[in-house]
């Protein structure tokens, strides 16, 4: 059978040419190019997928952004160029809400925090707050 799926729908009632001719497979929802189409929109649903994507690729990266001898320089390219756009794909489209500006922020800051790694002091290593790597990130 072909690879050819609709979502529901009148897309092709006006064609019913095009009807005949293919077979068309009717599903709740796809994805196509990251991209997560169904008939009910939850951008929600789509967002956590890219989280989960972006996971992936940040433990696939973890030995070079917790290596202390790659700058943080170098570590803030590399999520620019390869983590960022994974989960901001397509994200001109999204109509976001509050809740789901605030899963991004957090996502982002975890990014963050895994970047400049944590702090040595006299009793030991501390993990750096939010605000610390927000400040850190904005003087580069």
């Amino acid at each position: 059978m072909d690879r050819r799926r609709i979502s529901g729908g009148n897309v092709f009632k006006s064609r019913n040419e095009y009807r005949e001719k293919y077979e068309f497979e009717e599903v709740e929802q796809f994805t196509c190019l990251g991209s997560i189409f169904s008939r009910k929109p939850n951008i929600g649903e789509e967002i956590e997928a890219r989280i989960m994507a972006e996971n992936k690729c940040v433990a696939g990266l973890r030995r070079i952004l917790r290596n202390k001898n790659i700058s943080r320089q170098t570590k803030i390219r590399l999520y620019k160029t390869v983590v960022r756009p994974i989960v901001t794909y397509a994200s001109k489209t999204w109509a976001l809400n509050k809740t789901e500006k605030i899963r991004l922020e957090v996502w982002k800051r975890k990014i963050l925090r895994k970047i400049f790694g944590g702090k040595r002091t006299e009793k030991g290593w501390i993990r750096r707050t939010n605000k610390r790597a927000q400040i850190l990130r904005a003087s580069l």
